[in-house]
């Protein structure tokens, strides 16, 4: 307990003394509309979190990073003090259409300043989105949601961006749903007014939650625009029941007439179970109970799988077929599955006549390797230049 002490309060030391990733960067993330051939200012904070002051850099990346010009060049920052830098982007006439990403990366350089901490030299990473819309109209479309249990609420969340230079007119968004058997299950449509260029459209469709038994499902969502149809969305759910599954049950002999049974858990429900646990009753082939046994209890979260075990003595059982009886426990419900157990004889270790078998056996083994060995390497090689 002691040691355990010592070592916690050195590293809460080390901690205390470890300047880490003191250089930061601000803001992380920046979305630039694309303007052809135009130029346009961006502004970065270098940001210095640590107590003493730091050299840093600012370093642009990516395949198009020849579009960025700023000052490649260090920076000294006060302790707890920030620095701007001013990024220029110089857009190109015709940019290829689609997302283009500049890589941004702010690295802590060495100090002549000495410190009374450690540093350590890392670097914050962080980008620039900028979109290049495509010729005419174009939109993408994307789906999520929420797993949920049956007779709950469920929802599509349908986004869809125009990425195009026009205005998209009069969408149908058409959202099919699919068993895991590819069975269908509901299809929805829904219309959309317009959406101007480098705007976006968020939409909820309900699900008729009295469709959906407990499951996996799939959903498939497209818009169609004129004679153009988006991609495809695709998202995958699940629809829960209050039920634990068994499964892999496994009786292992520990030593003499010991035994531990395991066996997994896994939840069903979209929501955690609380104390689960299972007892396990052991019948002869009279159906009269010899055993029984409780296992720990455990929680188990949304959908998780874990494993349970107990141990139990047999020695007093005779050698032959058993049933078991496991039953789950948890709330007001529960899960029973018979398995049969078969009493083994008791593992024993080599008697001493075995081990010397064993011995001997792997002595001759060695003699005879070696007597090959010996024969092959006093064989007599026949020359080839050799003549009658």
């Amino acid at each position: 307990m002691k040691r355990r002490l010592i070592i916690l309060i050195s590293l809460l030391f080390i901690l205390a003394c470890v300047d880490v990733l003191a250089i930061g960067l601000s803001p992380y993330s920046i979305k630039v509309p694309y303007t052809a051939g135009e130029s346009v200012n961006v502004s970065i904070s270098l940001i210095n979190n640590a107590k003493e002051p730091r050299n840093a850099t600012l370093q642009v990346g990516g395949e198009d990073a020849s579009w960025v010009k700023y000052p490649n060049e260090y920076y000294f920052l006060d302790a707890s003090a920030s620095r701007e830098v001013i990024l220029t982007i110089n857009f190109p006439q015709d940019a290829e259409p689609g997302m283009h990403r500049i890589n941004l990366a702010a690295k802590e350089m060495p100090s002549s300043v000495k410190g009374t901490g450690i540093s350590v030299f890392g670097e914050v990473s962080g980008n620039i989105d900028i979109m290049v819309p495509y010729p005419g109209t174009y939109a993408r479309i994307s789906v999520s949601g929420k797993n949920a249990n049956v007779n709950e609420q469920m929802q599509l969340e349908v986004n869809v961006n125009n990425l195009g230079k026009r205005t998209i007119e009069h969408m149908i968004i058409s959202a099919a749903t699919y068993d895991k058997n590819q069975a269908d299950i509901e299809k929805i449509s829904e219309a959309l007014e317009s959406i101007e260029p480098g705007e976006s459209y968020n939409a909820k469709i309900p699900l008729k939650s009295q469709l959906y038994s407990a499951g996996d499902y799939k959903a498939v969502v497209s818009g169609r625009y004129g004679i153009l149809t988006t991609n495809e969305g695709i998202f995958e759910f699940r629809v829960g029941h209050l039920f634990i599954n068994i499964s892999n049950i496994v009786f292992l002999q520990q030593s003499g007439g010991l035994y531990k049974i395991s066996f997994d858990v896994q939840s069903e429900w979209n929501a955690a179970i609380e104390n689960v646990y299972a007892t396990v009753e052991i019948f002869d082939k009279n159906n009269q109970q010899v055993n029984l046994l409780k296992t720990p209890s455990i929680n188990l979260g949304p959908w998780e799988k874990n494993t349970l075990s107990a141990f139990f003595d047999a020695a007093n059982l005779a050698e032959e077929l058993y049933d078991a009886r496991i039953t789950l426990s948890y709330g007001e419900k529960t899960t029973a599955i018979n398995v049969p157990f078969s009493k083994m004889k008791p593992t024993q270790a080599f008697s001493e006549s075995t081990f010397v078998m064993v011995v001997i056996l792997i002595l001759i083994l060695i003699i005879n390797y070696l007597w090959m060995k010996n024969k092959k390497k006093n064989k007599p090689s026949i020359n080839s230049d050799y003549r009658l």
